[in-house]
């Protein structure tokens, strides 16, 4: 195989891999995008379910300020864990 035939074979392998690799970075990073927009959706759908039970008189607003606190607390808890999570994956292996 003539030097310069290789040396455009080689260069085009790693284009590819590093196109590959972008595809599968956008992939991840579109996935936490979609579960953080679940989490919304989800958050407010409690937020209403919540508010449905004061107005029905099942649920005392102290109650219900109270669950929202906790329930706030908890959504951070979560956020901070799947960051860490997503930034833990992300880094190449020699700088964990």
């Amino acid at each position: 195989m003539e030097p310069m035939v290789f040396a455009i074979v080689v260069l085009g392998m790693i284009f590819l891999l590093v196109l590959m690799g972008g595809i599968f970075r956008f992939a991840l990073q579109d996935d936490t995008r979609k579960a953080g927009v679940k989490l919304e959706i989800e958050r407010e759908r409690t937020h209403r379910d919540i508010a449905a039970h004061v107005a029905s008189g099942s649920l005392t607003p102290d109650d219900a300020e109270r669950l929202i606190l906790a329930m706030g607390q908890a959504d951070e808890a979560s956020i901070t864990a799947a960051r860490d999570a997503a930034n833990t994956s992300a880094r190449p292996a020699a700088a964990r």
